[in-house]
């Protein structure tokens, strides 16, 4: 052993130390995975909740600018699952490296699929961007026609008690 080279407990240390490191950084890709995507769909579905009220045009941009910000939270997402599953890499090498030094009691993390639950994310962000866009680009032309005076959900829920009471003497 050199100088400046640590002992076998020391290297022990000195790997624990980076395998919490490297978890905490793991731990915050995953965290991140899935909160900035449940974000994004949330103020999405507020947006075109407030824009769905008789106005085409608004409705076809949000369309477009929101299948636009899909397709850059997926690839977000892929970021943050790539970074978690190097993470998870080194987490692997250390727990190895810890095993070799005589620690066998060392439990070890599952991995995660290559092709499983944030793989799944990432192709349903990336197909929601597409048929965004492409509802935006192709929008019917029924959506284009101002709306006439329909009664809209609220007043048809007023009047259905009054219609059934109605029916039913």
């Amino acid at each position: 052993m050199g100088a400046g080279e640590p002992d076998a407990a020391g290297e022990r240390a000195l790997l624990i130390e980076q395998y919490k490191m490297v978890e905490k950084r793991r731990a915050y890709f995953g965290r991140m995975f899935w909160q900035i995507p449940g974000l994004f769909v949330a103020i999405f579905a507020g947006f075109l909740g407030l824009i769905n009220q008789g106005q085409p045009r608004a409705l076809k941009l949000t369309c477009f600018v929101g299948g636009a910000i899909f397709f850059l939270i997926s690839w977000i997402a892929h970021r943050h699952r790539a970074s978690q599953d190097e993470c998870e890499r080194l987490l692997s090498q250390i727990e190895d490296r810890i095993r070799a030094l005589g620690l066998q009691a060392i439990i070890c993390l599952p991995r995660s699929k290559r092709y499983g639950a944030r793989t799944a994310v990432v192709a349903a962000l990336l197909t929601c961007g597409f048929v965004l866009m492409l509802f935006a680009i192709l929008q019917p032309e029924a959506l284009n026609q101002p709306r006439e005076n329909s009664p809209g959900l609220s007043k048809s829920i007023a009047t259905a008690p009054a219609a059934h009471a109605t029916a039913t003497r």
